[in-house]
């Protein structure tokens, strides 16, 4: 019994220092996983615009639902700090064959002054069923002083034609 009583005394003491030590570093101003000091909690507020703009590329109609625009989304584990874009995409595959595409390869933004930037995160599915409908998410870093109706979606491959998607409503395609 006294070695049983001495083993969880051990144990007990180890506990208590280590939870000793988390607090000190802490308050110290480490960062300590879990602890909550150094990550962002609040979503910084948040710019939406409805498109609903349709193009139809490799024989999918493609609808950009809306678009979105913060200073970051905390979702995002790529997202910049200085300025986000998030595209809501809808996919509708109308063909008889399942078509594959990687947002990262066919995918840019154009910006004011002809920069493009590719994708930062992406969460899609790649490859899309015959007759099925699925919904995909684009960001992109994009200074917050960019207005979302200067921007263009581009989306092509060597396979496909060039599409550019303005990012304002009632855009003329």
């Amino acid at each position: 019994k006294r070695h049983i009583l001495v083993d969880t005394l051990g144990l007990l003491l180890i506990v208590v220092i280590g939870a000793v030590g988390y607090l000190a570093l802490s308050f110290g101003g480490v960062h300590v996983p879990g602890s909550g000091t150094a990550a962002n909690t609040t979503q910084p507020s948040i710019t939406t615009t409805a498109l609903n703009e349709t193009v139809t590329y490799a024989g999918v109609n493609v609808t950009v639902l809306n678009a979105q625009q913060a200073s970051s989304f905390l979702d995002d584990p790529s997202s910049s700090t200085d300025g986000m874009v998030r595209l809501n995409i809808q996919e509708q595959n109308t063909t008889q064959i399942k078509v594959s595409w990687l947002y990262n390869d066919i995918a840019s933004l154009v910006l004011p002054g002809g920069k493009t930037v590719t994708p930062t995160y992406v969460r899609a599915t790649v490859g899309i069923a015959p007759g099925a409908t699925q919904k995909s998410l684009l960001d992109f870093a994009v200074p917050t002083s960019d207005k979302l109706s200067q921007l263009t979606l581009r989306l092509w491959s060597a396979s496909e034609a060039q599409l550019a998607i303005p990012l304002t409503s009632h855009a003329n395609l």
